[in-house]
């Protein structure tokens, strides 16, 4: 079983797969001739029925390892192996194991399809998996790269607020109305990026000192005691309301920036939070209009 990932996590899975294939099959082995050898006495079951159940439950064994082993593997990698994928191989695998095991339980005949069998069934679980897993991966690229749109949206509307709002009461607010650290920092962030030596960077102009800024520096900004009675009070009315979101936003922003997987759930609370601080953002420009 191949999965779209990168040539060393395929390795990684398979090295470990190894291990534990032959850990499995030891172990299939020696329980079937411990019942091999109690049946075959009690004259309940053929040789050949035993070799027919011993290659059926080494099938699912084996499938369930090699489900394991990709688990593990992207758990390791930071590719999530959980929520949309365990849905997914509970309702499409799970079928698939549960007529297996009916199979195995329901042997009391020999059959010449057993072989043909057993190999259709370890095709069609592979398959699924790796079918299961690219659909989880697509969803995955889709969340962030809806989240990445919805946080672009919001910071960018943030931005424009503030430094709309500061401008009516000072033009000169980024020297005199961002607190000293904060500016320091951006000074600092925008020195890193204008002295890399890369040709298609020096072709662009240099982004302005306030895109240096993040959702924490926002907070300082607007949080700022004058700042705060000046320019934002009667826009937004209620200091404490603002911080818990935008903060919420930056921990938002760490994860899709720093390519972690976004969850439905963290989908979910991104939607709410933007849409929030964005309904909020209009009622404020209206105040001030």
């Amino acid at each position: 079983m191949r999965l779209p990932v990168s040539d060393l996590l395929n390795e990684t899975i398979e090295l470990r797969f190894r291990e534990r294939e032959r850990e499995i099959r030891a172990r299939v082995r020696a329980e079937e001739q411990e019942r091999r050898s109690d049946l075959s006495r009690r004259g309940l079951i053929s040789g050949r029925d035993l070799t027919a159940k011993r290659d059926l439950l080494l099938t699912r064994e084996l499938q369930l390892g090699k489900i394991a082993c990709v688990a593990e593997v992207l758990e390791d990698s930071g590719v999530p192996f959980g929520g949309d994928v365990a849905d997914a191989l509970g309702e499409d695998i799970g079928a698939s194991i549960e007529g297996l095991e009916k199979r195995i339980s329901e042997i009391d005949t020999p059959s010449a399809k057993w072989p043909d069998e057993v190999q259709a069934l370890r095709v069609q679980l592979s398959d699924k998996v790796r079918l299961t897993y690219n659909e989880a991966r697509l969803a995955q690229n889709a969340r962030e790269v809806a989240g990445y749109a919805t946080l672009r949206e919001v910071e960018l509307a943030l931005r424009k607020f503030i430094r709309d709002t500061l401008s009516i009461v000072d033009v000169s607010w980024q020297k005199t109305r961002v607190p000293g650290a904060v500016r320091q920092k951006w000074e600092k962030h925008l020195g890193d990026v204008q002295s890399k030596a890369y040709s298609w960077l020096r072709e662009m102009p240099a982004p302005p000192l306030f895109e240096m800024a993040d959702f924490n520096d926002y907070v300082d900004i607007i949080q700022r005691e004058d700042n705060w009675k000046q320019a934002f009070e009667p826009l937004l009315l209620k200091k404490q309301e603002a911080a818990p979101k935008l903060h919420e936003l930056q921990a938002l922003r760490n994860q899709i920036a720093h390519m972690r997987p976004l969850t439905p759930k963290a989908c979910e609370a991104l939607n709410q939070l933007a849409a929030d601080v964005l309904a909020r953002l209009s009622q404020a420009v209206a105040r001030r209009a």
